[in-house]
């Protein structure tokens, strides 16, 4: 697993793509790309995406073969509130759907007053948080096997499963 820095990225800004790509966006887009699939852990930030998470998705759209298509993605969140990041994971999904991310859609993960399950050092120290989380990547397993079955026929606009 590779974790994403973010903060390497620079505000996206069309002028910036004009003549190409930046390094650091260049460089997450071949991750991306490569990867067997992409799991999106965030936190909500006034009830929706965090802007530097949007930032990165804004810069990842403009790619050219876009790196999340027929690509798996799960999803989860935490927040200190009891509702554990829910409205982020739906405007999340609207981005995603855009990008043609193949997004798990069950279990949603929901980790609701997270600074209760959390030690200072961000171990998760809540049984039933780490039960939820381990079905979800379980789950995640058998959607990357799953979707790893789509073939786009020759010349097909869709895909086709086998």
């Amino acid at each position: 697993m590779e974790v994403l820095d973010w903060r390497a990225l620079p505000a996206f800004d069309a002028d910036l793509l004009a003549p190409s790509m930046p390094d650091d966006v260049a460089s997450l887009v071949t991750r991306i790309r490569s990867a067997d699939a992409v799991l999106i852990a965030t936190p909500k930030y006034n009830f929706s995406v965090p802007g530097m998470l949007k930032n990165t998705l804004d810069w990842v759209s403009r790619a050219e073969d876009q790196p999340f298509r027929r690509k798996p993605v799960a999803i989860l969140s935490a927040a200190t509130g009891p509702l554990g990041g829910a409205r982020v994971q739906y405007e999340l999904r609207k981005i995603l759907l855009f990008l043609d991310a193949l997004v798990l859609t069950k279990p949603e993960i929901f980790i609701g007053r997270a600074f209760s399950k959390f030690d200072p050092q961000g171990r998760c120290t809540d049984a039933t948080t780490r039960d939820f989380v381990t079905a979800q990547m379980t789950a995640f397993q058998q959607w990357c096997i799953e979707t790893r079955a789509i073939k786009v026929g020759a010349g097909a606009e869709r895909p086709v499963w086998k």
